[in-house]
């Protein structure tokens, strides 16, 4: 039991603090994923200590205070994305209904064929842009009943799990979809008319994972969040980040983004959010983003049920808040910017 109880908590220690360790390789990436699951685990090794202490007064007091500096930073590092931080984007009951904007967004999972699923979340959520992602051929002739609601639309099918269909009932001022760092990999880059006539920025992302089967590095994903947080600090006008990530809140580089952008993460303050995977519940992280900067205000977040897919959907409704701006950004300094222009170039 002794024994046991050792390995498995220097084990976890070593799973803690090997997030540290910042390098593009698949296996440190993927161990900045599962906080809540290493944070679970290390309570039940606490009270596996707790208890054999109480029945043989035995301890290794190494390895129970490592595990107690471990549980400690995860809470630390996980309380931001709890309701009893503050909120890092304000609560806005309703604003001027020309100022408003409905988002959903959705990784279908290209294999999954129960397109009215998402039709009908779609036709529920009653959005003003919808970003859906692993669009195929299939995909995009499965939807087109979408064109009547929805006569703006940045259509790229692909079928290699990164096609794309973009649908705005508001104007597509400028922009449209763009192959940032990689041919295959399409984005949306565009800027949409309100209707009250004001501008706004929007991104819409999708960027390969760092997995075994996709890329062993997350160079290609690093490069694109790092070139969109540049070209959003520069933005004059409000800004929307989302879609998949591939990527956690907490980890390294999509911090990173958000110090750098300038942008704001709506979670902050009140929940996870979890998207992926939908299959699986002990294993489910925040992949699925909206980031948007101080100018919104936060109606309504929800993510709606299952759909066939392995991701759930994000519904955000956002008004542009001109009575009281945001003021809880993750501000970036000189290493931090020369770090992002280093990953982007």
């Amino acid at each position: 039991m002794l024994s046991a109880l050792i390995i498995l908590s220097y084990l976890m220690v070593l799973m803690v603090f090997g997030s540290f360790i910042n390098n593009s390789y698949w296996l440190f990436k993927a161990l900045e994923f599962p906080r809540l699951q290493k944070l679970f685990i290390i309570v039940i090794l606490i009270a596996g200590w707790v208890l054999y202490w109480q029945v043989s007064s035995e301890i290794d007091y190494v390895a129970a205070s490592l595990l107690l500096f471990s549980g400690g930073y995860l809470v630390y590092k996980i309380f931001p994305y709890t309701p009893l931080f503050p909120k890092s984007v304000k609560d806005a009951p309703g604003g001027t209904e020309g100022d408003e904007i409905r988002i959903f967004t959705a990784n279908v999972f290209q294999d999954n064929r129960a397109y009215e699923r998402i039709l009908a979340q779609i036709r529920e959520m009653n959005p003003d842009v919808v970003l859906l992602l692993e669009t195929d051929e299939a995909w995009t002739n499965a939807i087109k009943a979408l064109e009547t609601d929805y006569p703006h639309q940045l259509l790229q099918p692909m079928p290699n799990t990164y096609g794309l269909a973009f649908y705005s009932k508001l104007k597509i001022a400028e922009g449209g979809v763009r192959f940032m760092v990689e041919k295959d990999i399409p984005s949306v880059d565009a800027i949409l008319e309100l209707r009250s006539g004001k501008r706004i920025h929007v991104w819409g992302l999708h960027p390969k994972p760092p997995v075994p089967n996709e890329s062993i590095r997350s160079d290609g994903q690093d490069k694109e969040l790092m070139q969109v947080a540049l070209k959003a600090k520069k933005e004059k006008l409000p800004v929307l980040v989302f879609g998949d990530l591939n990527d956690v809140a907490w980890s390294h580089i999509t911090l990173l983004f958000v110090k750098v952008s300038g942008l704001l993460d709506p979670r902050r303050g009140r929940g996870f959010y979890n998207t992926f995977s939908a299959n699986h519940w002990l294993m489910r992280f925040p992949l699925d983003y909206l980031f948007c900067s101080k100018h919104f205000g936060l109606v309504q977040m929800k993510r709606p049920g299952h759909n066939g897919s392995d991701h759930f959907p994000i519904f955000i409704h956002l008004t542009l808040n001109t009575t009281e701006k945001n003021d809880r950004q993750l501000h970036a300094d000189k290493s931090d910017v020369k770090e992002a222009k280093e990953i982007a170039s």
